[in-house]
C-alpha cells in the first residue's frame, strides 16, 4: 500500500527548519552582546547605547512591511529570503571587521535589520507553501517546531556568545554569528530544487493601503459637511507636529508626530471610511474597518514591547552592577563555579517560554476556565497586569541597588518569570486573536500591524530614554514603565470591552 503524502513532512522542510535554527542563533547571539559591546568596547554612554539598541530592534520589526511587499509584488518569497539573507551576512561581517568604529556599528546594524526584517514575514509563509491541501494537520506541528527552533537557538547563542566576547573579543564574537548566518543561507539554497515557489501576486486594487488612501482623499474632497471640522483637525495636528519637532528634535519629533497620526487614523472608523466605497466595494471597505478595529486593540500592546525588549538592554545594564559570582552544587558535585556574565542571564527567557507554554496551555488555562471563561482578550488583559508586576519588581531591585544594597543577579529571576508569563499571555494569544478575527483578505495586513507594535514599542523606549524623564537605569525609570503598562492595560480593557468576537479561520 502506498504511503500517504500527508504522513510526514515534505523533504524540503529540513532545509527551511535548519535555516531557521542557524538564523535565529546568529540574530540572538549578536543581540545578546550588543549593549555590552557598545558601552564597554565603543565606550558609548548608557543613554545613547540604549537608544541605538531599541532603534535597531524597532527597525527589525518595521522592515517586514517592505519585505512582505517585495515578496508579494515582485520577487516572490524564495528570492526575497535568499537575496536579503546576503545583506544579513554582510551586516555581521561589517560588525566583525569594523568593530572599533561607530560607523561600522551603524552600517552593520542597518544591513542586519534589512536582512532580518525583510525575511521575517516571508519564512513562516514560505514553510506553509510547502504543504499540500491534504497535509493541513502537519502545519501545527511544523510551526511548533519553528517556535522551538527559535527558542533553542536563542538559548544557546545567549549562553555562548557572551563567553566568546569575553575570551576572544568583538571580531570573533560577531564573526561566529556571521558564519552561522552564512550557513543558514547555504542550507536554504541547498533546498532550491525541492521548494514549492508561489509566484508573486502582483498589485491588489482593493488592498488595505488603497482603501486607506482613497478613504482619506475622498473624505477631504467630498466631505463638505465636515469641512470645518476637518480643517480644525488638520490645524491641530500641524501644531502637534511643530511642538513635537521643537521638543524632541528632528528624529524624535517625527516619530512622535507619526505615532499621533497613526492613532488619529485608527480612531477614524465608521462613516469616515464610507467615502472609500466610491472606489472600492462595500464588502472590502467593511473588511478594512474590521482590520482597523483590530489595530485599535493592538495599540495598547505597543507599551508591552516597550517593556519586554528591555531585557536585552536596561536589564543587562542592571545585571552588570549586580553580584554575579555563583557556585552550583548537585549531590556534592560542583557543576559551575565562577561569574555569570550579565548578557547571559537573558537566556532565562527562552527557557521559561519552553516551560510555560505547556503549563499554561494544559494546566492554568483549563483550570481557570472552569470558573472564569478565558477569552483571548481576557488572557491578554491579565498579561498586561503581569507585565506591570514584572517591571515593578525590576524597579524595587534597582531602588535597593541605588541605596547601596548589593543584589545578586538571581533576583532578576523573578521579573524574568513574570515578564515571560506576560509574553505567553499577550504575544502568543495576540497572534491567535489576530488570525481568528481578521478577514481573510486582511490577514497579512493584521500580522503587519502586530509587527508594528514591536516597532513602535522600541521607539517609545528610545524616546523615553532620550528625553530623560528619569535617569536611565534608576528605580524611578523602571517604575515609570511599570506605570505605563498598567495604564495601557486599563486602556486595553476599555478598548476591548465591547469588541465583537468573530471566527473567520474557515470563512
Amino acid at each position: 500500500m502506498a504511503k500517504s503524502k500527508s504522513a510526514g513532512f515534505p523533504p524540503q522542510i529540513k532545509y527551511i527548519v535548519g535555516n531557521e535554527g542557524c538564523e535565529r542563533y546568529s540574530y540572538y547571539g549578536m543581540r545578546s552582546i550588543l549593549i555590552i559591546f557598545m558601552t564597554q568596547f565603543l565606550l558609548m554612554d548608557r543613554v545613547h547605547a540604549t537608544e541605538v539598541m531599541h532603534l535597531f530592534m524597532g527597525v527589525c520589526y518595521l522592515l517586514p512591511l517592505a519585505g512582505a511587499y517585495i515578496a508579494d509584488r515582485f520577487w516572490g518569497r524564495y528570492k526575497t529570503i535568499l537575496y536579503l539573507s546576503l545583506f544579513y551576512c554582510a551586516g555581521h561581517a561589517t560588525l566583525a571587521i569594523f568593530e572599533k568604529y561607530q560607523m561600522g556599528l551603524y552600517a552593520g546594524l542597518g544591513l542586519i535589520a534589512l536582512g532580518a526584517g525583510g525575511i521575517k514575514p516571508c519564512i513562516s509563509a514560505f514553510v506553509g507553501d510547502q504543504f499540500a491541501p491534504t497535509q493541513k494537520e502537519l502545519l501545527t506541528k511544523v510551526y511548533s517546531l519553528f517556535y522551538f527552533m527559535i527558542n533553542f537557538g536563542s538559548f544557546f547563542s545567549t549562553i555562548l556568545t557572551p563567553l566568546t566576547l569575553k575570551w576572544y573579543g568583538p571580531t570573533v564574537a560577531f564573526g561566529v554569528p556571521g558564519v552561522l548566518m552564512f550557513i543558514a543561507t547555504f542550507i536554504f539554497w541547498l533546498g532550491t530544487r525541492h521548494y514549492v515557489q508561489v509566484p508573486p501576486s502582483g498589485p491588489d486594487p482593493d488592498s488595505f493601503w488603497s482603501i486607506l488612501t482613497k478613504g482619506i482623499y475622498n473624505n477631504l474632497k467630498l466631505g463638505t459637511k465636515s469641512k470645518a471640522v476637518q480643517n480644525i483637525g488638520l490645524l491641530v495636528y500641524a501644531l502637534i507636529v511643530v511642538a513635537c519637532l521643537y521638543y524632541y528634535g528632528l528624529t524624535g519629533g517625527f516619530v512622535a508626530a507619526l505615532v499621533v497620526g497613526v492613532l488619529i487614523v485608527l480612531l477614524g472608523l465608521g462613516a469616515f471610511w464610507k467615502y472609500a466605497e466610491k472606489n472600492h466595494s462595500a464588502k472590502r471597505v467593511g473588511e478594512f474597518t474590521i482590520a482597523l478595529s483590530i489595530a485599535k486593540v493592538f495599540a495598547s500592546v505597543t507599551v508591552f514591547w516597550a517593556l519586554f525588549d528591555q531585557h536585552a538592554s536596561t536589564w543587562v545594564l542592571q545585571a552588570e552592577k549586580m553580584v554575579r559570582t555563583t557556585k552550583i552544587d548537585i549531590f556534592g558535585w560542583t557543576l559551575f563555579e565562577g561569574e555569570i556574565l550579565s548578557s547571559q542571564f537573558s537566556a532565562l527567557n527562552p527557557v521559561f517560554v519552553m516551560v510555560m507554554i505547556p503549563i499554561f496551555t494544559f494546566g492554568i488555562y483549563p483550570a481557570v476556565n472552569k470558573f472564569y471563561p478565558l477569552t483571548p482578550l481576557r488572557k491578554m488583559g491579565w498579561g498586561f497586569m503581569m507585565a506591570a508586576f514584572g517591571f515593578a519588581t525590576v524597579g524595587l531591585i534597582q531602588f535597593q541597588m541605588d541605596q547601596g544594597v548589593p543584589m545578586h543577579i538571581y533576583w532578576q529571576t523573578i521579573p524574568y518569570c513574570l515578564m515571560t508569563a506576560a509574553e505567553v499571555m499577550i504575544s502568543i494569544t495576540g497572534l491567535e486573536f489576530a488570525y481568528t478575527q481578521a478577514p481573510k483578505s486582511m490577514k497579512s495586513v493584521i500580522m503587519s500591524f502586530w509587527l508594528l507594535t514591536v516597532f513602535l514599542g522600541n521607539l517609545l523606549t528610545a524616546l523615553i530614554v532620550k528625553v530623560e524623564i528619569f535617569e536611565e537605569g534608576t528605580g524611578g525609570f523602571f517604575m515609570l514603565f511599570a506605570g505605563l503598562i498598567f495604564l495601557a492595560g486599563l486602556l486595553f480593557a476599555a478598548l476591548v470591552r465591547n469588541h465583537p468576537t468573530r471566527d473567520v479561520m474557515q470563512a
